[in-house]
């Protein structure tokens, strides 16, 4: 078997294991042989064929929010070439995704998830990022062993914006997605056991958003014209468009 390299720079690092952790997306786990001062365990992504905007657009992300590194993002070691594919080179995060820990049945402070949640996004938002990709597998949860000492690691930021104009209704993409997220955890998790329980403390039922939970669209299906608050509008449009596939594309 020819032996795998990852180049980082001038850097040529042999490649020890791999082992793929999305079948959906070219993420890997490598083991590497000491240098510098790498870890011997980093996460690479590779770029998707005809992605080029968006994976420049995730460097550049992480090149501009190098103090959130190591606690709402990964760290960032730079861009490199895995089997001569350009790819991305972060730390592990160890923890769960939102996905997974919805599927489980593990106990968990949703009130701390949520609000380690609203803390990813107003960072977000104070660095002029609208988030779009807000999908429960684009964000870790890592306990550390007790509650007060969890955070939420956002993973994926191919599908970040920063406009130069804020239009009112933009706003309400950060500010309702911690809820958001909550809502499609608790539904995930309801469906994967067939339970419905009552959490009166948050969640307010709500009759046009129970047949469709939110779903990731793309930005241009929201024009301007729309107002503060219309976050409720881009759940009706993502359930339509969940309907009418040959209508809106989805964003991958």
């Amino acid at each position: 078997m020819q032996e795998q390299t990852l180049k980082l720079g001038d850097q040529t690092i042999t490649v020890t294991d791999v082992k793929r952790l999305d079948q959906n997306r070219p993420v890997y786990r490598l083991e590497i042989e000491p240098v510098n001062n790498l870890p011997s365990t980093v996460i690479i992504k590779q770029q998707k064929e005809g992605w080029s905007d968006e994976f420049e657009k995730e460097a550049s992300s992480y090149g501009r929010w190098k103090d959130l590194q190591g606690d709402k993002i990964p760290v960032f070691f730079g861009q490199g070439y895995f089997d001569g594919i350009r790819a991305l080179v972060f730390s592990e995060v160890v923890g769960t995704t939102l996905l997974d820990l919805a599927r489980s049945k593990k106990p968990i402070d949703e009130k701390t998830m949520k609000d380690k949640l609203i803390g990813v996004f107003q960072s977000l938002s104070a660095r002029g990022a609208i988030y779009w990709d807000q999908k429960l597998d684009n964000f870790m949860y890592c306990d550390n062993g007790a509650p007060d000492a969890s955070k939420v690691m956002v993973v994926d930021f191919e599908q970040v914006e920063f406009p130069t104009l804020f239009r009112p209704w933009k706003l309400g993409v950060n500010n309702e997605g911690a809820r958001a997220l909550m809502d499609d955890f608790r539904d995930t998790r309801d469906r994967y056991h067939e339970t419905s329980p009552v959490r009166p403390w948050e969640h307010e039922p709500d009759s046009r958003d129970e047949e469709y939970p939110l779903r990731t669209i793309d930005s241009n299906v929201i024009t301007p014209s729309m107002g503060s608050g219309s976050i409720e509008a881009l759940r009706y449009i993502a359930a339509w468009a969940n309907k009418r596939k040959d209508v809106i594309a989805w964003v991958a």
